[in-house]
């Protein structure tokens, strides 16, 4: 009952996150680097992530500050590749700065590792590398929803 819940209430946040207006698309970027829709998005990754991987609340006390520190960095790895693409970077260099990207990203999950190790299980570690591509998945798929269901109510307002 306690895991419907929690997923419920994730859904509902995510959709709340994700829930677009008639909106232009300058608009919809600009909201997508609201703090508040990102603080919104992280709380709700908590809350699936502490679901997914059955955190005891001894191992979620020492885990989530680990974590928070691995996301921090792992953004500025993020960060760079945005920075370079909204740049204008050349094909040719955009690629070699993709590729530096993804091995900087793959060292930062080795050297994090060991710390993750201290607080949660291999096992937890695997699911937690499974259950964040799966919350990414799910939020793409909240986001195209909404945009789908945008688009609809806009079409229906044009009708009129």
């Amino acid at each position: 009952m306690k895991k419907a819940i929690t997923i419920i209430t994730l859904l509902v946040l995510a959709t709340t996150v994700f829930a677009q207006q008639d909106t232009s698309r300058a608009d919809r970027m600009k909201g997508k680097n609201d703090p508040q829709t990102r603080e919104r998005i992280k709380a709700a990754r908590a809350a699936y992530l502490t679901e997914r991987l059955e955190l005891t609340s001894a191992e979620a006390e020492k885990f989530w500050p680990v974590y928070r520190e691995f996301a921090e960095k792992r953004e500025v790895i993020y960060k760079k590749v945005k920075d370079a693409r909204d740049g204008g970077k050349e094909d040719e260099a955009m690629l070699q700065i993709y590729h530096k990207a993804r091995q900087e990203e793959l060292d930062l999950e080795r050297s994090y590792s060991g710390r993750f190790l201290q607080v949660i299980s291999a096992g937890k570690l695997v699911k937690l590398h499974e259950s964040e591509r799966e919350f990414r998945k799910l939020m793409v798929r909240h986001a195209m929803k909404n945009r789908v269901d945008g688009r609809k109510k806009q079409m229906k307002q044009n009708r009129k």
